[in-house]
């Protein structure tokens, strides 16, 4: 059952808009995944609230897409051995959404 579905604008006319789920138990921890045109790009199973006080299902669609993208990010793109490790699905195309996943974020936090 998935408790929140976001959806991420594309930044390319022309391109499906992507789908960002959580499922939890708690609030506290979930599973994350981000899927275009019925495609998993990437998944990973162990998200946890931010310590701001507010579970994953309080955080904003905004903010909770920056986080899924910052750890994303990191993933596709860091030299640590380990940066992959949790992710149960990690396509090299889900590094096109990344930039769309911090911009839905920015764009909440200029706005307030």
């Amino acid at each position: 059952m998935t408790d929140r579905r976001i959806t991420i604008p594309s930044l390319y006319m022309g391109q499906p808009d992507a789908e960002l789920t959580l499922e939890t138990p708690d609030g506290e921890r979930g599973t994350m995944t981000l899927t275009v045109a019925g495609e998993v790009l990437a998944s990973a199973d162990d998200f946890n609230a931010p310590r701001i006080g507010l579970s994953l299902l309080e955080q904003s669609d905004a903010r909770l897409a920056g986080l899924f993208g910052g750890f994303l990010a990191y993933a596709l793109e860091s030299s640590d051995p380990d940066a992959r490790d949790g992710w149960q699905v990690l396509r090299d195309e889900a590094s096109d959404w990344t930039d769309a996943l911090a911009l839905m974020e920015n764009d909440e936090l200029e706005s307030n």
